[in-house]
């Protein structure tokens, strides 16, 4: 499998602030999207939502995206400020 290192693609590895994903179902992007959103998500700890939709993820689950980046960024908040 082809990573993101393969494209000159790196993050530092202490990279420690929250990340939320969202990925589409992969049919309008090239092959191993989806393996590749894998595994940034895998290696940054980050949170991945998996939408059954296009690559414009924003014209088919705009109400759904506008949710979870509410609650992800309010459950952010809640930690920081412990």
């Amino acid at each position: 499998m082809v990573g993101f290192a393969d494209f000159g693609c790196y993050w530092p590895d202490d990279l420690t602030c929250p990340i939320l994903m969202f990925v589409s179902d992969g049919k309008q992007v090239s092959s191993g999207w989806i393996e590749h959103e894998r595994e940034f998500a895998e290696q940054t700890n980050a949170r991945i939502i998996y939408l059954n939709c296009g690559h414009y993820i924003h014209y088919y689950e705009s109400e759904r995206i506008r949710r979870e980046i509410r609650a992800f960024v309010n459950q952010a908040m809640q930690y920081l400020m412990k």
